[in-house]
């Protein structure tokens, strides 16, 4: 098990979440670069600032499935599913208890928030090594 799993996930999604849904802005408003830096910058630094903030619950809600699995020596791919799947019904909840009259609004930009927060834990879930990898060395005599 490695703590360092939890905290590139929590960051990651932090971070590139937002990126994702800055690009998809760029591209759907066909924005310059400047434009979109000139004008989001502080959006996206807001993003991660509030990010954090109304991610603790989920946060510590994984950090004791984190620990409860690994007490339980529960096998690393059930683990990263269950860790994945305590991630996305958090992005859920906390975006249905922030916009409950948006949440899976097609036609809202928030959609693409979601779905962007979504596709990032999804991926850097995946993508992070959750258990060490200890390597045996043996003498060949």
């Amino acid at each position: 098990m490695k703590w360092s799993y939890l905290f590139k996930h929590w960051i990651s999604t932090l971070i590139l979440a937002p990126l994702l849904y800055f690009i998809y802005v760029w591209i759907s408003e066909n924005l310059s670069f400047f434009t979109l830096f000139s004008s989001y910058h502080t959006d996206f630094l807001l993003f991660i600032i509030l990010g954090i903030y109304y991610s603790i619950p989920t946060t510590v809600i994984y950090v004791i499935i984190f620990y409860v699995l690994f007490k339980r020596k529960i096998p690393v791919r059930i683990a990263k599913s269950i860790l994945i799947i305590t991630t996305l019904i958090g992005i859920l909840w906390t975006f249905y208890f922030l916009l409950e009259d948006f949440i899976f609004n097609i036609e809202s930009s928030v959609f693409v928030l979601q779905i962007s927060y979504i596709l990032v834990a999804l991926g850097t879930g995946l993508f992070y090594s959750y258990s060490k990898n200890i390597i045996e060395k043996t003498d060949d005599k």
